[in-house]
């Protein structure tokens, strides 16, 4: 399989994020974390794995066990290919377009020793609508074969690790006149706030440029490369509404 272009996410197989034991969900992200600047076949040491997934070393037959059990699954899938004492690895197979969940790379390593952590995480991501997603506690609680009461920690530790945020739908309550839980990523939250608060400074800017276009000689010297430095922070901020600086080539000195 031939690498594509490289990312800085973590990609994770569609099928392990919904079907398989969350264990696979972590040995498949830290193979990319440890093998993605290696292009074509790789191998890895299960004692490698075991490191990263936080066991501790040497291995005892029930530990090594386990990480053999999690390798035999992603060699059925496809992913790897399971050998006695070590792994080896297509790392064509990280870069994939399509049948993958995305996750950030800070996002997992806080999560990726924490394998029901993670799976959950990845659930709440993938039932986004519009950003939001409003799965049931009982709904989770069915497809991840748990307790509400578990899946209601599980929330709590990820809103303590700032990687979602849960606010209470009062408006549509369940079935047992429950606040619904409304489920967004802490991350896309923060960056919405972010732009809302930059959002008079973007309509100031905006102004200022377009009466700079309209007639340059209105700005002194000073006025016009101070605008010029916040269009550039204009763009920054809005990359998909960039601005022409070209305008400013002609009226600075």
């Amino acid at each position: 399989m031939s690498a594509m272009k490289k990312t800085p996410k973590i990609l994770i197989h569609n099928r392990l994020a919904q079907f398989f034991d969350p264990g696979v969900i972590s040995m498949f992200g830290i193979l990319q974390l440890v093998l993605r600047s290696d292009l074509g076949i790789s191998i890895i040491s299960r004692e490698t794995i075991a490191f990263h997934m936080g066991y501790n070393l040497p291995l005892n037959r029930k530990s090594r066990k386990r990480i053999d059990d999690l390798a035999h699954y992603l060699d059925d899938m496809g992913l790897i290919e399971y050998h006695e004492d070590y792994y080896k690895v297509d790392t064509g197979c990280f870069y994939a377009e399509e049948g993958y969940e995305l996750c950030d790379v800070g996002v997992f390593k806080l999560l990726m020793q924490k394998p029901d952590l993670l799976r959950h995480y990845l659930l709440i991501k993938r039932g986004r609508i519009d950003g939001k997603c409003r799965f049931s506690l009982d709904y989770f609680a069915k497809i991840e074969n748990t307790s509400v009461r578990t899946i209601s920690r599980w929330n709590k530790e990820l809103e303590e690790l700032q990687t979602i945020i849960i606010y209470q739908d009062t408006y549509n309550p369940d079935k047992n006149g429950r606040s619904n839980n409304v489920y967004v990523l802490y991350s896309e939250e923060q960056a919405a706030l972010k732009n809302e608060s930059y959002g008079d400074i973007n309509r100031s800017v905006s102004q200022r440029y377009n009466s700079f276009i309209k007639d340059p000689t209105k700005f002194t010297p000073l006025q016009r490369k101070t605008l010029k430095k916040e269009v550039e922070e204009y763009n920054e901020r809005n990359p998909d509404r960039a601005k022409d600086l070209s305008v400013f080539s002609t009226s600075l000195n």
